[in-house]
């Protein structure tokens, strides 16, 4: 029903948080508003490890999200953050895998030489 808090099959997710939560925009919360950002003008990204290893391989999420994105921009310094206890003496890695150049963990900084990604 309208006004009520509840969702309804006429209204959307999308029109009943924008109602509710308006003044909760990021901009209105921290200050900060959105600006389109141009990979070529980006000069680090981090990289979320759910698995890594000392030589700077990473378990992904299965999609290859990041390392299509990574492929894509090489002059990205590429810094992977991670829980140390997530650290394998060795990472399965297939050729399409990116390293990290930095792998931060609690327990401080593992800087990553080349890695190697074996042939197939």
């Amino acid at each position: 029903m309208p006004g009520t808090d509840r969702l309804s099959t006429k209204r959307t997710m999308r029109d009943t948080t924008r109602k509710k939560h308006a003044s909760l925009s990021p901009d209105k919360i921290a200050g900060i508003s959105e600006h389109p950002v141009y990979p070529r003008n980006v000069r680090v990204v981090i990289v979320p490890m759910p698995g890594f290893d000392r030589q700077g391989h990473r378990l992904g999420y299965g999609a290859s999200y990041y390392d299509r994105f990574l492929s894509a921009y090489p002059h990205l310094l590429k810094i992977g953050l991670a829980f140390s206890c997530l650290e394998t003496d060795e990472v399965p890695v297939d050729a399409h895998d990116i390293c990290m150049n930095l792998i931060i963990t609690k327990q401080g900084i593992i800087r990553c030489g080349n890695c190697m990604v074996p042939e197939k």
